[in-house]
């Protein structure tokens, strides 16, 4: 075990066992004042769903020894020890000697269900978890802003001293107030002060584990969340900048289909991570026309996977009212910068940045689940003007677009090569259509496409180009 884990593993027994909260299992309880001799026992907390600390609770004695699934841990000046056990459930054992050679053994099975676990019996708050689910994430701010301004008793020793926001078992007392799932309000007071607020919030950013395992139910003909991009075409040359800034809105709701009672929302969007660069990506709460309300009167929680190497990016925002509000609208402003240097590495004359909504939970003030649609895939167009329909790009004066615009058909013809290919795109980037040609000229017919942009990409002799034709 690291050195600053085993450190402020042994903290928290020590200061625990200093404010007189020893952590005892039923057992030890029963027996421990009527053996006389030493006698072994240990109380386990689990810190998620995959690991535990196991307390030694056992009486006086010069040694310990742990053992766990088979292995031995000698861990003679520490209380505490750290586990992520290979199955479950699972044996453990701890052996101790006294200072008169008495020695005594103790063993459980350990479960996840298990009724000694020290957390089971006492439902301990972790800091950020405001859920039950032994994690903090984007979803617990929902429940903070469900109990926002409620207060309770506070918490009267943190196991961490000067740190009451820890990932750590902390005893509290239970509050006056309760969830509609079943959860304690002291759990939505992160900080420990007695009072659910804004600084709550930071135990969740703190303590922050993904939830990669949350399963989206949408239903069709629900309020849509989605995100729309203030552009669907962007033309880079590089002589504008290195950068381009994508702008986007995320949206919930429609006029004709809005949603009803909100009171906050948690999800997460996928992007693509070979586009970005750590830092590339910001959101906002919407200030001009927002649906939740404006971002003094809400909580936000943001929290981008780029670090983990996933294109991911976690969202919640709540409000601090406990009234839900009705209707269609924009809750985060965000910009997505992509640097040049990787739209030039692309070496592509039109590539697609795709963003999509996966994972979300909505709820009413009442903190009931709200039903949702999931909108389809957001995605913007970038043309590298160096590669595709600029006067300096030889090929591209090779090939010949007309008419344009066009109405039923258009016309494709070239000098001085063979067109090999031709993929034709929407103003969003979505490729319609790939047909191979061996000819100095064909035709493409138009009739079935819908009035608006499209791209041309075509291929000449080996190399592309890009052509932008409108169709009326």
């Amino acid at each position: 075990m690291p050195n600053g884990l085993l450190a402020m593993t042994n903290l928290i027994r020590s200061l625990l066992l200093c404010c007189g909260i020893l952590f005892l299992s039923p057992h030890l309880m029963a027996t421990a004042t009527s053996l006389g001799g030493c006698k072994a026992d240990f109380t386990f907390a689990f810190t998620s769903d995959s690991t535990l600390l196991f307390f030694n609770t056992s009486t006086a004695h010069v040694s310990h020894v742990w053992t766990i699934e088979g292995q031995t841990y000698y861990n003679n000046d520490n209380g505490v020890l750290l586990s992520v056990p290979s199955v479950m459930p699972f044996d453990v054992c701890l052996t101790i000697e006294d200072a008169d050679g008495c020695t005594d053994t103790s063993c459980l099975e350990i479960s996840r269900d298990s009724p000694e676990a020290f957390c089971e019996q006492n439902e301990c708050v972790w800091p950020g978890d405001t859920n039950g689910d032994w994690r903090a994430n984007q979803y617990d701010l929902l429940n903070l802003g469900l109990g926002f301004g409620e207060t309770g008793p506070p918490r009267e020793s943190f196991p961490i001293e000067g740190e009451p926001t820890a990932w750590a078992p902390n005893t509290s007392a239970d509050w006056d107030y309760w969830t509609n799932n079943s959860v304690n309000f002291k759990h939505l007071d992160c900080d420990g002060d007695g009072v659910v607020d804004a600084s709550d919030v930071d135990a969740i950013i703190q303590n922050y584990r993904p939830d990669y395992n949350f399963s989206p139910l949408t239903t069709p003909g629900a309020p849509p969340v989605f995100l729309t991009f203030s552009t669907e075409v962007v033309e880079w040359d590089n002589t504008i900048g290195d950068d381009i800034v994508l702008r986007a809105k995320l949206m919930v709701g429609t006029e004709e289909v809005p949603v009803e009672n909100l009171h906050g929302i948690a999800l997460d969007f996928s992007y693509p991570f070979e586009w970005m660069e750590e830092g590339g990506i910001t959101a906002e709460i919407t200030a001009d026309s927002p649906l939740l309300g404006p971002p003094e009167e809400l909580l936000a929680v943001k929290y981008d996977l780029f670090h983990l190497g996933l294109g991911r990016y976690d969202l919640a925002a709540s409000r601090q009212s406990t009234i839900g509000v009705t209707g269609a609208g924009a809750i985060f402003d965000l910009n997505f910068i992509v640097s040049g240097d990787i739209i030039d590495g692309l070496n592509e004359p039109i590539s697609s940045f795709e963003i999509a909504v996966e994972r979300v939970r909505m709820v009413d003030a009442q903190g009931d689940s709200i039903v949702y649609t999931l909108g389809e895939t957001a995605s913007v167009s970038i043309i590298n003007s160096k590669l595709a329909n600029t006067p300096t790009q030889p090929l591209a004066s090779k090939v010949k677009l007309f008419p344009n615009p066009a109405y039923s058909a258009f016309n494709l013809q070239t000098t001085g090569g063979i067109i090999e290919a031709i993929e034709l795109y929407d103003s969003q980037g979505r490729r319609l259509e790939r047909r191979q040609v061996e000819t100095s000229q064909t035709t493409i017919d138009a009739t079935s496409l819908d009035r608006g942009l499209y791209w041309l990409k075509v291929q000449v002799n080996g190399d592309w180009t890009v052509k932008k034709v409108v169709v009326q």
